[in-house]
């Protein structure tokens, strides 16, 4: 009698498990949908609005950025994959992100101004502020499924459509080290192409500052804990 009691406690909760998991998944593919039909509405309306040229652009971004993200989807939901209700929870945060990203397009080739909040659409945020006369900055990024991060933060030298930060090699220099560079460039009235030089220091071994950032705010602030 108690051993049937027991298998019959084991199985509903296995049961229940099963149910918790499956609306779970059900909760989770639900979501991605909404934001997936609100992104592609998105699309729908740049693909009016944009130059066929700076479309065409867009769209190539867009190609890879579903590849980033069925690489990130694919390694949190590991051997489950798709039956996964984390694969699609990562599917629809990074699908509910992209939508902002992708508006932010409608802004490329209008007259440029440093300041402003852009972002790669790959775990990399660029925050560029006015003050004092100067354009200070702070880049900070989370990349991968692993979540590697860097951050490093300054006053740029602008000359032009061009900028440029030197660390002058960190507040103690080591000549093992040296010196470390960021480099911003103006691509549009939208987009600047940051490339770091020697700046590993500044973040873990899969992470990066290089990329194309694209302004999604023209309201520059850095926020506080960047400074």
């Amino acid at each position: 009698m108690m051993k049937r009691l027991i298998f019959a406690m084991v199985s509903w909760f296995l049961i229940g498990q099963g149910m918790v998991v499956a609306a779970d998944l059900a909760k989770e593919k639900a979501r991605y949908a909404v934001a997936d039909k609100l992104l592609n509405g998105v699309f729908a309306e740049l693909k009016k609005a944009l130059p066929a040229e700076r479309f065409e652009e867009m769209r190539k971004d867009q190609r890879e950025w579903v590849d980033y993200k069925t690489y990130m989807c694919d390694w949190v939901g590991g051997e489950d994959g798709q039956a996964s209700a984390d694969w699609w929870e990562m599917a629809a945060v990074l699908t509910e992100s992209r939508v902002d990203y992708l508006k932010a397009w409608k802004g490329v080739g209008e007259d440029f101004a440093w300041p402003g909040v852009y972002q790669d659409g790959r775990g990399g945020f660029l925050y560029i502020e006015k003050r004092g006369g100067k354009l200070h900055f702070a880049v900070e990024v989370v990349r991968g499924p692993t979540y590697h991060l860097g951050n490093l933060s300054g006053v740029m030298e602008v000359n032009g459509g061009r900028g440029r930060f030197s660390d002058g090699g960190g507040d103690e220099p080591d000549p093992e080290v040296g010196e470390a560079w960021l480099d911003f460039k103006q691509i549009d009235g939208q987009r600047i192409e940051v490339e770091a030089t020697n700046a590993q220091q500044y973040h873990g071994a899969r992470a990066y500052f290089d990329g194309v950032y694209l302004r999604v705010d023209a309201k520059g602030v850095i926020p506080k804990e960047e400074e």
